[in-house]
């Protein structure tokens, strides 16, 4: 049953990291449909923790290097703006989480 377990480990992180590649992907073609929730997924699988301030205010913090990306949480629609998608951009960026 352990071996099991193990692949199932291996098969799970083999989805994460693709998942976080084709969000990775989408978010520099600056698509107008990328929403608050995969913004959150791809920022979490990048090391990012998310904290919520006053209102719909939020800061996404880089864990290890501290890096701080701040953007208000969509309302009442659910995609990201443009000015949005740059900003996770150069956050990712930033943390050397993608390249240049």
């Amino acid at each position: 049953m352990q071996p099991f377990l193990v692949a199932k480990g291996w098969i799970f992180r083999d989805a994460q990291v693709s998942k976080k590649n084709k969000l990775i992907a989408k978010l520099r073609t600056g698509p107008r449909d990328f929403t608050w929730s995969e913004a959150v997924t791809l920022m979490r699988s990048c090391g990012f923790a998310l904290h919520h301030k006053k209102g719909s205010a939020r800061m996404f913090v880089h864990l290890t290097k501290r890096v701080k990306v701040r953007l208000h949480e969509p309302h009442p629609q659910k995609t990201l703006l443009p000015y949005m998608v740059a900003q996770l951009l150069e956050g990712l960026r930033a943390a050397g989480e993608i390249d240049q």
